[in-house]
């Protein structure tokens, strides 16, 4: 499916670069528009084509998880649980669908792992970036800086082409596109995780509050069992952070949510974490 879709892409492009003056602003609108679809319909795709989807049976957690989207205006369809065992053991909740035809979608694997407290506290965390509108901010972010990408290659001189020997063709400019696009992109990389941690750390707040007196807590404990279950690194160097993480470690993450835990012990992340109060 990569191969499928990826090659129609770069032949949309191709195809902009050979009869287009302005290729670089209709690229951009293009992959722009074809992120933003991507967005939009993946949820219903993966959901139709690759996870087998029940309706949640525990009414009582029915209930729960309705209570907490009514305090954040989320609109759903219903809840249902993913067959995610099948493939791994990973943790994850997931939003799907358009307008009020959205779903939640919990991994049977998360039902199975958390506590109700703790898998509310997780969903919690999840309506915390709908109520901020995190994922159209993410998306205007992706547009910026695809826009400048794009504005920086269409409007590099031809003396540049001429010094490296090279004919201004359409096939020259897309592999200078394949071969420094992912340079310039790990170079603004920074600016969207420093957002996103940001979000992260907001959208945890927010978490821990739907959550009650106890929220910080139950929130805590699961990220403690997220980060385990799904095999992730709880903490790393601040530079290596500052180049690739869009999510916080999780022991920053706890901090954040005032939770005591001692990074110099290897069962930092067992047991139950209390409050730092």
């Amino acid at each position: 499916m990569t191969l499928i879709f990826g090659s129609l892409v770069v032949w949309g492009i191709y195809e902009i670069i050979t009869n287009l003056t302005l290729w670089w602003l209709w690229s951009f609108i293009f992959i722009f528009g074809v992120i933003v679809l991507i967005n939009m319909l993946y949820p219903a795709f993966r959901a139709t084509f690759f996870d087998k989807l029940t309706p949640l049976k525990d009414e009582d957690l029915d209930e729960k998880i309705k209570e907490l989207m009514d305090k954040t205006g989320f609109v759903s369809s219903g809840v249902f649980v993913s067959d995610a065992s099948k493939r791994d053991a990973r943790l994850n909740a997931y939003f799907g669908g358009f307008g009020k035809a959205k779903r939640v979608v919990l991994f049977d694997t998360l039902i199975e792992k958390l506590t109700t407290k703790e898998l509310l506290a997780v969903l919690g965390h999840e309506l915390g970036h709908f109520a901020h509108g995190d994922i159209y901010k993410n998306i205007a972010l992706v547009g910026a800086m695809l826009f400048a990408m794009f504005g920086i290659f269409g409007n590099l001189p031809d003396t540049l082409y001429m010094e490296m020997g090279l004919s201004k063709e359409p096939y020259v400019l897309m592999i200078l596109l394949m071969l420094f696009m992912p340079v310039l992109g790990f170079i603004m990389m920074p600016i969207m995780g420093i957002v996103s941690r940001h979000n992260e750390y907001e959208a945890d707040k927010m978490g821990s509050e739907l959550g009650g007196p106890a929220g910080a807590i139950e929130l805590a404990n699961a990220l403690r069992k997220l980060v385990t279950e799904n095999k992730s690194f709880p903490l790393s160097h601040p530079l290596y952070i500052f180049f690739h993480y869009t999510h916080p470690p999780v022991i920053e993450r706890l901090k954040e949510l005032g939770v005591d835990i001692d990074e110099t012990q290897n069962s930092s992340l067992e047991g139950k974490c209390e409050a730092n109060i």
